[in-house]
């Protein structure tokens, strides 16, 4: 079995060994960080800090805001959806967050902003991949969440007990891996997001095991924190019956936020919801 660093069990069928290794030379570092981190911008109530580390064979950019009104505040790694940069997703979901008082600690996945290079689509990965015994592209952006939560739960103004991982779209699906494999994370919020349907019957075992791997519903079962799925019911990429598959797949404590008139994003959406979801989250 291809050894993974981002899955402890892949569900009641299969097991597959947590090894987490992540490559992490020091390129970056400043007062001893670890990482790279330049100060953006300050004001009366919050600091927003480029961060830059590495995971793997890539330089991960983020964007850390913290609330400066308060000590010890929680976080939320944020993983955006597709084609949308930290930035965007600070004006919105981020700003939100904190103006309740959550710190954000945004990424560019791979493929995306500041991080840049590419990403192969899922039958990309398992051929040049996995199934010749590499190390696939996606497993490794599970591994940089991970190193996401390291960063954070390392620093004095962050209550490393309340870290919780949110993603949109296709960043929900790492977010949802990477919540099942991290109990650690306080709960989990994925908006308009889903899993893969994939159908295993007649396929070649070695696809099978990949597509399982990576698939959202060989893990979401197994989140022990809260899990909110915030979904828009005029979603055009991903319907708003697949968001409810995913949240009929989920274990208790769960909630499902469906948005009146919602499209595929947090931005389409009414943002005095996240109040809702945040003191759900929370309580």
């Amino acid at each position: 079995m291809k050894i993974l660093t981002f899955a402890v069990f892949l569900g009641a069928v299969f097991v597959v060994a947590l090894i987490f290794t992540p490559i992490f030379g020091g390129m970056f570092t400043q007062q001893n960080l670890g990482y790279y981190q330049e100060k953006l911008s300050e004001s009366r109530t919050s600091a927003t800090y480029k961060i830059i580390y590495d995971s793997h064979d890539a330089s991960i950019h983020a964007l850390l805001t913290i609330p400066k009104e308060w000590e010890k505040v929680p976080v939320f790694v944020i993983i955006p959806a597709a084609s949308i940069e930290k930035e965007s997703e600070q004006r919105h979901l981020g700003a939100e967050l904190n103006e309740l008082g959550y710190a954000t600690f945004i990424i560019d996945p791979r493929g995306q902003g500041a991080t840049g290079g590419s990403v192969p689509s899922l039958a990309n990965d398992f051929m040049l991949n996995f199934k010749e015994g590499g190390y696939p592209v996606l497993y490794k952006m599970v591994d940089d969440v991970f190193r996401a939560y390291e960063i954070v739960a390392e620093r004095p103004e962050i209550d490393p007990e309340r870290i919780y991982v949110a993603g949109e779209s296709a960043g929900g699906r790492y977010a949802i891996i990477a919540a099942a494999l991290r109990p650690e994370f306080a709960g989990l919020l994925a908006i308009s997001s889903s899993g893969y349907d994939f159908n295993t019957v007649d396929q070649d075992a070695i696809l099978v095991e990949y597509m399982n791997n990576i698939n959202p519903f060989s893990y979401i079962g197994n989140i022990s924190a809260k899990v909110a799925i915030v979904h828009g019911d005029s979603d055009g990429i991903i319907p708003l019956e697949d968001g409810r598959k995913l949240f009929d797949a989920a274990t208790e404590p769960k909630k499902f936020f469906e948005i009146e008139g919602g499209g595929h994003s947090f931005e389409s959406m009414d943002h005095s919801v996240i109040d809702e979801v945040i003191e759900w989250l929370s309580s």
